[in-house]
């Protein structure tokens, strides 16, 4: 569990843009929650860390299209200019 948990929080965009802040601190809570022997508390941290995982993947898909607009749109721009040059 910890692996995975160590490799969701390497898998997070890490962007100022994107905010990942308190997705990885919902991470490490539940790591140290998890490193004691006390289950009654895992789920508390389980279910925080599951609904912060949930806003920052929105967040992250969001940011991501964002771009791509913003690229196509550029691509776009520069092909318009470029066929405009090959026809003078």
């Amino acid at each position: 569990m910890r692996v995975a948990l160590f490799c969701l929080k390497r898998f997070s965009l890490d962007l100022e843009e994107v905010d990942n802040r308190a997705f990885l601190d919902s991470i490490d809570e539940l790591l140290s929650k998890l490193a004691t022997d006390q289950p009654r508390q895992w789920g508390p941290a389980l279910e925080t860390c599951k609904n912060t995982a949930l806003i920052q993947s929105k967040r992250e898909k969001v940011y991501i299209r964002e771009r791509e607009e913003e690229f196509r749109s550029i691509v776009s721009v520069m092909a318009a200019n470029l066929t405009g040059l090959a026809g003078e």
